[in-house]
């Protein structure tokens, strides 16, 4: 066997076996004095620094631990520091933020607020108070007073902030509108970024209803009903109160139904002019004359002048509106019928009086010797067949004769 080899081992095996064999030679006393005892405690010595120096040079030392830690504000966080550098060991002293340290006690510099490392252990620990990214710079010496191998790396703390949950600042409000038309809700809310927006038809989330306002157009009839807003972010969710949408129906145009009637009146009647109509309510009434807007002309569907004046004889209308828009009636004509006789003719047959009258209106002709009141008397009733009719009347004898005729009812 070669003699260097041969050496080569037995050294191996005395360098791992030395602490064994200390440990012998100091359970036996007798031994410790003997010029035996003080060659062999040399040898040990010296195997016992040969090992010390076994190490593995900074070149070939890691980090095995990961490079960057992640933790909120607020939150306990703890992170070990671990080195391969083939016996697992920790540095013997440290150098953090251009100051030294040796492997015992803890530290603050260089460390995010809140956090501490442990020198000894390598744990770097505490409750972070301030968000940010926090790169630590180490640097780990093989043996103490920063001496022998060294190995330097960073490592980053990501520090996030509390979130702040969201918090409504101003709510969605309800309202009234017409089927057709258009509506549009808001919402405004405070807290951390992103924060996110669902808009709900009562219990349905409504498809694509993710912004900070809400705009329903053309509203529908179904569109109707309780509206809320949840706007969520990280640290958890507002739900806004639920607020109604009241959708009337779209308002019916106005129409007539019924037009105004022609209408011959004599002069002293009463005048009555209806118009049918029909649409959403409510309905107002225009009447007019001749196309002008009549003083004093009730808002109805029936305009009354209560005594007719040969003047008011003219064509008159009326406009309807409501809420769907206006519409206007047929302009229709009134006539005003004076009640006159025209000078009476005598013959043989009788006195002929020509009355102006209206065709198909009943009449009575009444006869007196004075011009009294009270003392007029029937002579005949009559049917007037057009604008003027003619009545025969035998005379009375002896005695001078008034005629007159007047409109029955």
């Amino acid at each position: 066997m070669n003699t260097s080899r041969f050496t080569s081992v037995a050294l191996a095996a005395l360098i791992h076996f030395a602490p064994f064999v200390a440990r012998t030679f100091q359970s036996l006393p007798s031994l410790v004095h003997s010029p035996a005892g003080i060659l062999l405690k040399w040898v040990l010595g010296a195997v016992a620094v040969t090992g010390s120096m076994h190490t593995v040079s900074a070149g070939s030392a890691t980090l095995i631990s990961p490079k960057s830690v992640t933790g909120p504000v607020g939150t306990r966080l703890s992170y070990q520091i671990k080195i391969n550098d083939g016996q697992n060991r920790l540095p013997g002293s440290w150098m953090i933020g251009g100051k030294t340290f040796s492997s015992s006690g803890s530290t603050t510099v260089g460390m995010p607020a809140g956090l501490s490392m442990s020198l000894n252990t390598g744990i770097i620990s505490g409750t972070p108070t301030k968000a940010g990214a926090f790169p630590t710079t180490l640097t780990g010496y093989e043996n103490g007073s920063q001496r022998g191998s060294k190995l330097t790396f960073t490592v980053t703390f990501n520090i996030t902030g509390t979130a702040i949950a969201p918090t409504l600042t101003t709510s969605p409000v309800g309202g009234t509108v017409t089927e057709g038309g258009s509506y549009t809700f808001r919402v405004s809310a405070t807290g951390d970024a992103p924060l996110t927006y669902q808009w709900s038809h009562g219990i349905s989330a409504i498809t694509g209803a993710t912004g900070a306002s809400l705009t329903l157009s053309p509203l529908r009839l179904s569109d109707a009903g309780t509206y809320t807003v949840t706007v969520r972010n990280n640290a958890g969710s507002a739900v806004s109160t639920p607020v109604t949408l009241v959708v009337n129906p779209a308002p019916v145009p106005p129409t007539i139904t019924r037009q105004p009637a022609e209408t011959t009146l004599h002069v002293g009647e009463s005048l009555s002019l209806s118009v049918g109509a029909a649409g959403t309510a409510p309905l107002s009434y225009s009447w007019k004359r001749a196309g002008a807007a009549i003083p004093g002309a009730a808002n109805s569907a029936e305009l009354v002048v209560p005594v007719l004046t040969a003047d008011l004889a003219d064509t008159y209308s009326v406009d309807v509106s409501g809420p769907g828009g206006l519409v206007s009636s047929l302009a229709i004509r009134v006539s005003v019928v004076p009640v006159a006789l025209l000078s009476p003719v005598l013959d043989n047959a009788g006195i002929h009086l020509v009355a102006e009258t209206i065709a198909g209106r009943r009449y009575a002709l009444e006869s007196s010797a004075s011009l009294d009141a009270g003392t007029w008397s029937l002579a005949q009733e009559f049917t007037g067949v057009g604008a003027s009719t003619e009545v025969i009347q035998a005379p009375a004898s002896g005695s001078a004769q008034f005629w007159r005729y007047r409109v029955l009812p």
